[in-house]
Formats: C-alpha cells, sequence, structure tokens
C-alpha cells in the first residue's frame, strides 16, 4: 500500500499498483522501463507518494545521450528563424496550460498555487528572450563612417569555454586530445561521485584542448563545451 493525498487533501492509502510509475523520454518516443529499481515521487507539503520513477542504467543514459547529440548534428544546421518556430509554439502551449503545470508543480514542489503560477510566468518570460535570439545575433553595419570607408560588427568565436554542469564526463575529449597528441590534455579527475574532466595541473583550457579544440565543441554531447562569440570590428575601404 501506498499513501496518497485526496484531491481535498486527505491522506487515503491505496494499493501501489494506483501509484503510477513513470517513463523515460528518449528520441522523441515514451519508453516503459520494466525490471528497473524505482524511487518515490513524494509530494513534499503532504508527504504522499504521487509516482514512482524508474532509475536508469547507464545504458539508458547512453542511448539518450547518443539520440540527443545525433538530433543536434542536424538541429545545428537549421536557421534560427526556422528553430525559433518550435519556441513559439511551446509558448503557446504553455500559455495554454498555465493552471495545469501550476498545480504540477504545486505536487511536485509543495509550492501554493499562486506560488506555482508565478513561477510558470517567470518561465514565460524566459521563453520570450529565447525567441528574441534571432534578432540578438547579427552584427552590425554602419556606411560611411568616413569617406570612402564603412565599418562592420562580426560575431566570432573567441574561444572555448566549459560549463562543468553540464558535463557527464563521457571521455570524447579526453580520447580527441589524446589522439591528437596534445601536450596536456585532458583528463579525467577525482573518483567516484567526485569524478570530473579537467585539464591536468590545472592547466588552463586553451592549453588542453590546442588544435582540437573545434572537434572537441562539435562532438560534445551535451554542449559542455561551446564557442564563446565575441563582436569583431572590420573596417573596408569601399574605394570611392
Amino acid at each position: 500500500m501506498e499513501v496518497m493525498s485526496s484531491p481535498e487533501g486527505q491522506l487515503l492509502l491505496v494499493p501501489r499498483s494506483a501509484v503510477p510509475t513513470l517513463r523515460f523520454f528518449i528520441n522523441g518516443r515514451w519508453e516503459d522501463a520494466p525490471d528497473r529499481e524505482t524511487a518515490p515521487v513524494t509530494n513534499p507539503a503532504s508527504g504522499s507518494i504521487i509516482a514512482q520513477v524508474p532509475l536508469a542504467s547507464a545504458e539508458d543514459a547512453a542511448r539518450a545521450v547518443v539520440a540527443a547529440h545525433q538530433a543536434f548534428l542536424q538541429w545545428r544546421d537549421v536557421p534560427a528563424v526556422e528553430r525559433v518556430q518550435v519556441l513559439f509554439r511551446y509558448k503557446t502551449l504553455v500559455e495554454q496550460n498555465v493552471n495545469a503545470i501550476a498545480r504540477l508543480i504545486c505536487e511536485e514542489s509543495g509550492k501554493t498555487l499562486d506560488e506555482a503560477r508565478g513561477s510558470v510566468r517567470r518561465g514565460i518570460l524566459r521563453i520570450d528572450e529565447a525567441c528574441a535570439v534571432p534578432s540578438l545575433m547579427p552584427g552590425e553595419s554602419v556606411e560611411s563612417v568616413s569617406k570612402g570607408i564603412d565599418r562592420y560588427s562580426l560575431r566570432q568565436p573567441a574561444g572555448v569555454i566549459f560549463e562543468p554542469g553540464k558535463c557527464i564526463t563521457c571521455g570524447i575529449c579526453v580520447e580527441l586530445a589524446s589522439q591528437a597528441r596534445v601536450p596536456l590534455g585532458m583528463t579525467f579527475i577525482g573518483r567516484g561521485f567526485d569524478l570530473k574532466i579537467g585539464v591536468p595541473l590545472d592547466g588552463q583550457l586553451a592549453d588542453g584542448l590546442q588544435q582540437v579544440a573545434e572537434d572537441c565543441v562539435k562532438h560534445c554531447p551535451t554542449g559542455a563545451l561551446t564557442f564563446e562569440d565575441e563582436s569583431k570590428n572590420v573596417i573596408k575601404n569601399t574605394g570611392l
């Protein structure tokens, strides 16, 4: 038996089978996850169990990462003005389902309904910001800043940045640096839950990647390695 809360807030004993077991979402499809250990999802406001979540294996995580990376390799070639249409549709769906999403937030985080609605509204503001990205990407151009001179401002990669929070320690960058025989390279640091990827001897990222930086960014499955953009002014003599 499990303890669940009724819509009126009363605690009820229900058969374990009545508590839903969540599913995996991999490669655009929902998947049942039989024969997995599960962990309870509780409502922190009441302590009741509202669902069971299957614990993914290393193989499950690997399938999800590979599928996401394959999608990324295609998605990155889609123009930004087309990609943002997905976000516009997403925003519409969120706005149409504010109350339903807020109720889920109440169940999973213990917030009041008004607090949950506020969280959804703030989320919609973040979607608005993402929808504006195409207008922030272009550079600038100014004609005739001087006689026969035009000026262009271009956004170009300035260097590689590493976001540890996105890293899943897959080791692809370690292997690429090793194959290219980068003198310092990348390595695994620590053990167990403290395992992370970094540059040996507290070196700089640029020294650890060197000529393989572009390949590492290209093959990083989670985007933990990305190029940092900078604006570059280009002066062009028009010859007028």
